[in-house]
């Protein structure tokens, strides 16, 4: 089925409205199982997972036609998922049964671990390439080998470790301990603790903030947000915020960190310089999740306690449309496959799946040739323009100029500069089979000027210069 829902502004008191042309939001509500909870894109088979904890299953939508082409068993009440780059996989943790289940892109069970009591919250260190399963139920963080599909090691933290957050940064994994009032710095190389920082009362899920490096910590039961130093382990921050704060998003449209205070049905918008709170946006009633889009560079919120949806203009923090979708709205991931927005709706077994018309601001980034820079002669090829013509986008390269290669597997931002006629791509991607996160930059090519790119990778390599032959286009 197929809802028609026009953008409308959202009055407050405490935000001014937007003043820009209105998007049309197109909805298509597909039937799942029993209590979807949580959901994951793998960019693998294109298709999204969605965890139904009352039904002991994941349905498994397909990104091209929304139906569920798959419903996958897994332990009891599935709780959350992750997408593993290492091997492709999906990553269940199931809270009834101690278990995690390991799904095939074939979308067939291959593995099911025992871990810690009540397994949470599932996340994939990039440094170790392995996978991080929180606990409810005891002070352990068990740690399962990509490679094998095995555990490692349980890592003794805190009290009720659920919730966890990788830093890329350090490139360590950070647990927070919701009964003990503390974070855990685990150690990738070693896999054990290195630092435990106290922070406020009920820590819930941390954002990282690539902007400065630092780990936003939302205490769900001070009304706070504690900032932690990625270097030094110290809380350098702390940020009075709504009731209930929790998650912590980031925004990588404007760089700052977003917390949805599901007791003040409002989201507060922190700058990442400052620390400072610098808006509170009304949304719905129990506000519990937001999810970041690159198509219109926006954030989803998900209302939990009014069946609707409220888009949040990452450039004015106002609210530009209320979208109604199913019951119970909880988490809303975006699909790079369609560009879809998918919330799963807790209370009425489905999924809302979101897509955008109308933005008006379709902008084209295209180019391939050679390029001279200071590591060697490279290539490159760019494709940043789906909506004009519905391909993919994509940044690649078979030469980077030490004879490594690189493939986008995710556009996270396009931003472009009029009057410097340059083009600022990031997003995830693998150089030399290796998963990195990147920044490709691109001088149009004038009338007299040949052109120019750049890439910048997490692994610490670079390559810059001239176009020797070839064409950047920006329009």
């Amino acid at each position: 089925m197929s809802i028609l829902v026009l953008s409308s502004f959202l009055m407050s008191a405490l935000v001014a409205p937007a003043a820009h042309a209105s998007p049309t939001y197109n909805v298509t509500t597909i039937p799942v199982g029993n209590s979807p909870v949580f959901e994951a894109y793998n960019p693998t088979n294109g298709n999204v997972y969605v965890a139904n904890s009352l039904a002991n299953t994941v349905s498994v939508i397909s990104s091209s036609t929304n139906t569920v082409i798959a419903t996958v068993v897994v332990g009891l009440n599935p709780a959350h998922i992750t997408w593993n780059p290492e091997n492709g996989n999906v990553y269940v943790s199931n809270h009834g049964s101690n278990t995690v289940s390991v799904i095939s892109t074939s979308n067939a069970v291959v593995a099911t671990i025992s871990v810690a009591p009540q397994p949470h919250v599932v996340v994939y260190d990039f440094a170790n390439r392995n996978v991080y399963v929180g606990s409810d139920a005891s002070n352990l963080v068990t740690v399962i080998s990509s490679q094998t599909n095995t555990v490692v090691t349980f890592v003794t933290v805190g009290v009720q470790p659920e919730n966890l957050a990788y830093d890329f940064a350090n490139h360590d994994v950070y647990t927070s301990n919701f009964a003990s009032n503390t974070v855990s710095r685990i150690d990738s190389s070693s896999n054990t603790v290195t630092a435990t920082i106290p922070v406020g009362s009920g820590p819930g899920q941390s954002g990282f903030d690539p902007a400065n490096d630092n780990m936003y910590v939302p205490n769900t039961g001070s009304a706070s947000v504690s900032v932690i130093s990625s270097s030094t382990n110290a809380v350098i921050a702390t940020i009075p915020v709504g009731l209930g704060p929790n998650p912590a998003f980031y925004d990588p449209a404007n760089r700052d960190m977003y917390v949805t205070n599901r007791g003040s049905n409002f989201v507060s918008v922190i700058d990442s310089n400052t620390n400072t709170v610098i808006a509170n946006v009304l949304t719905g009633p129990n506000p519990v999740w937001a999810g970041y889009s690159p198509s219109d560079q926006n954030m989803y919120v998900t209302n939990n306690g009014g069946n609707t949806v409220s888009v949040i203009d990452s450039g004015t923090q106002t609210v530009i449309a209320t979208i109604v979708v199913g019951s119970n709205p909880h988490v809303a991931i975006f699909d790079f496959s369609n560009e879809g927005i998918y919330v799963s709706n807790q209370g009425s077994n489905t999924v809302s799946a979101i897509f955008i018309s109308n933005l008006g601001n379709c902008r084209e980034a295209d180019g391939n040739g050679d390029f001279h820079g200071a590591n060697g002669i490279g290539n490159f090829h760019a494709d940043d323009d789906k909506c004009e013509d519905g391909d993919q986008n994509q940044i690649s390269s078979t030469n980077l100029g030490d004879g490594t290669g690189f493939q986008s597997t995710q556009i996270s931002t396009t931003t472009f500069n009029a009057t410097a006629e340059t083009v600022n791509i990031t997003g995830l991607g693998t150089h030399n089979g290796v998963p990195v996160t990147f920044t490709f930059v691109a001088l149009e090519t004038g009338p007299t000027t040949p052109g120019w790119v750049s890439f910048t990778f997490s692994d610490g390599y670079s390559n810059a210069g001239t176009l020797t032959n070839g064409v950047i286009v920006l329009h």
